[in-house]
């Protein structure tokens, strides 16, 4: 489960904002404040050259990045991600 120390980062770049990255980032802002266990820092970040196919997300690592295509869809795809 993403836990509370775990470090979420949501690429910024012209390509993902183009995606909805602002979204993105913003649901998780927004789930963050509800749920404070359940995630740990969300951010925005600089371009992380992972472009197209959707705004890329880092969790905790630059080898963990997962593409988001709609901004309602960040939490399932984080949950779905979640190591157990």
């Amino acid at each position: 489960m993403i836990g509370h120390d775990t470090s979420i980062k949501v690429c910024q770049g012209p390509g993902c904002k183009a995606w909805g990255s602002k979204s993105v980032l913003r649901t998780l802002r927004c789930h963050y404040r509800e749920h404070p266990e359940a995630m740990g820092q969300v951010r925005g970040s600089r371009c992380m050259g992972r472009c197209g196919g959707g705004a890329a997300v880092q969790i905790d690592s630059p080898d963990r990045v997962i593409k988001v295509r709609k901004p309602k869809d960040v939490l399932l795809k984080l949950l779905r991600r979640s190591p157990e």
